[in-house]
């Protein structure tokens, strides 16, 4: 049975998860964490243009050039996959961020026995790996998070921030309508009478 949360941020479960990771996966002497290792949740650099779910930014990255900072995405709120997404960043920490997704990196992660490619790792369910992460997420207990959804501006009817409309009577009659005038008058009439609809697509 999972313990009861006591962990009141999401930042102060990753950390115990982290403490608890650094036990059962990592090795001393033979794979050593940052001395100054922070994680916590934020969205990936350019997380608009790809799915990132993670990101470690090396010790160049933070102002003492010490620090090694890892975030974990805000969309995710499965304990399993979120420890899964951890450990692949605390080995990006372990082995160096300026080796990317290749050698040693690779060779950690199988060793560790995430699935998938190098870049989009995950722990495949029933596999010796998925079963530890399951362990520990129950011994951290619920994960205090609430997952959150990346959402594009909508291009529907808009053009530059104005809104085009069109008639529901005539669908070459259209006008554009800045927002603002759609909030403080609401939408306006055709020359028919009837009000006019945003344009879809």
């Amino acid at each position: 049975m999972p313990k009861t949360n006591t962990h009141d941020t999401r930042e102060g479960w990753l950390r115990a998860g982290m403490k608890v990771l650094d036990e059962r996966f990592f090795k001393p002497g033979k794979h050593e964490l940052p001395a100054e290792l922070y994680v916590s949740i934020g969205w990936a650099k350019n997380a608009g243009k790809g799915n990132a779910i993670g990101q470690c930014f090396p010790p160049a990255w933070s102002s003492n050039e010490k620090t090694v900072n890892m975030f974990i995405c805000p969309r995710l709120s499965d304990p399993v996959e979120v420890l899964a997404t951890l450990l692949h960043e605390m080995v990006h920490a372990a082995v160096g961020c300026e080796h990317g997704h290749k050698a040693p990196f690779k060779k950690v992660i199988k060793e560790f026995g995430l699935a998938g490619k190098a870049t989009a790792t995950y722990a495949e369910p029933s596999s010796q790996c998925h079963t530890v992460l399951t362990e520990v997420s129950e011994l951290l207990g619920p994960y205090p998070h609430v997952a959150m959804v990346a959402r594009k501006k909508s291009k529907r009817g808009s053009m530059g921030g104005w809104v085009r409309l069109m008639s529901t009577n005539e669908e070459s009659y259209k006008v554009l309508v800045s927002p603002k005038q759609l909030e403080e008058h609401g939408y306006p009439v055709d020359p028919w009478g009837d009000e006019m609809v945003p344009v879809e697509g």
